[in-house]
């Protein structure tokens, strides 16, 4: 198969994407820190505290007036069988997603010759790559679940955007979703997959500087072996660990035990891949490895208030299989 689709299980449903601002007439899509004040004494010698930026939900976002701006961080790749078209990205040029009121449409915009993405949320390209723009009416979409897709044809070829809003335990995230876009073109070489993460991201200054943190996990995906498709969500489990305060390094932690099943056939059980990243502002990005791995990356960020949800996509290429998919979760207490 040239491309595997991830579909979302009973319980739910993988471009990390970052909000990045409110663009064109309207109100700004997404929340603007308050500003630091300088502390002022106080008669008791005691300065007054300061302000704890305020944050909106991806569904507040969303609700407000205006057109709204992702960019994204994530995994990428060019025709599915061919394991050097893979890779990471946590930079904002790689795939921009836009909600643009005037005439009511999601749009994808993607480059198509892109440069070799750096681990970074700013890129240092050496070349302009032409870029691909695909509108997708608003209310074309289809919802079933937590997914909404939206799918157009033009000749010979297919674009897929599917919007996805990730669950912990049967709850909603609140700040973190999930995008995925597959440009399909029949009989060429030219097909494009971006699996992205998008939502509220948090602050640069908000973000723990020190300690540890351990989130719940919830692994979404699809896995692909001699051409039989197998459902990971519902199936897999996982883990995810950072370490704020360190400098350097592997500053986060991940694994997943990636557990598939074709229809009502028995499970499957493809092994456990480990990655380690590093982080970059508010997002990341690592490597995943595991005993039958070819290669194997993510790329995710933080979101919400003080790093409270976190989300990556992330691929796997093994000796003989294939998968792809997303991990979000919350802060452990």
């Amino acid at each position: 198969m040239k491309s595997s689709r991830l579909a979302l299980g009973v319980s739910a449903l993988a471009f990390v994407g970052l909000v990045v601002s409110g663009c064109g007439g309207g109100t700004n899509s997404t929340p603007t820190p308050t500003p630091t004040p300088t502390p002022t004494p106080t008669p008791g010698g005691t300065p007054t505290p300061t302000p704890s930026p305020t944050y909106s939900s991806v569904a507040q976002v969303m609700a407000a007036n205006g057109d709204k701006l992702f960019n994204g961080t994530g995994v990428k790749w060019k025709v599915q069988t061919d394991a050097t078209g893979r890779a990471s990205y946590a930079d904002t040029t790689t795939l921009s997603f836009y909600y643009v009121a005037s005439d009511d449409t999601y749009r994808v915009v993607y480059p198509t010759a892109s440069p070799a993405p750096t681990p970074t949320p700013t890129p240092s390209s050496t070349s302009t790559p032409t870029a691909v723009s695909i509108s997708f009416p608003e209310g074309s979409g289809v919802t079933t679940g937590q997914t909404t897709t939206f799918s157009k044809t033009t000749g010979s070829a297919t674009d897929t955007l599917k919007l996805i809003v990730p669950q912990q335990a049967g709850i909603d995230l609140t700040y973190t979703r999930f995008l995925t876009y597959d440009h399909d073109d029949t009989g060429t070489a030219s097909d494009w997959h971006f699996r992205t993460v998008y939502g509220v991201l948090t602050y640069s200054g908000d973000k723990p500087t020190t300690g540890t943190a351990t989130y719940t996990t919830t692994v979404y995906g699809n896995a692909t072996r001699a051409s039989t498709d197998y459902l990971l969500t519902g199936n897999s489990t996982g883990t995810f660990s950072v370490d704020f305060g360190k400098s350097g390094g592997s500053q986060i932690t991940t694994s997943l035990n990636l557990v598939g099943q074709n229809g009502s056939n028995p499970v499957v059980d493809f092994g456990t891949v480990n990655g380690t990243g590093t982080i970059a502002g508010s997002g990341f990005t690592g490597t995943l490895t595991g005993a039958s791995s070819t290669a194997g990356a993510f790329g995710g960020g933080f979101f919400g208030p003080s790093a409270l949800e976190y989300g990556y996509a992330w691929y796997f290429n093994g000796t003989d299989f294939t998968a792809d998919g997303f991990a979000a979760g919350k802060k452990n207490p």
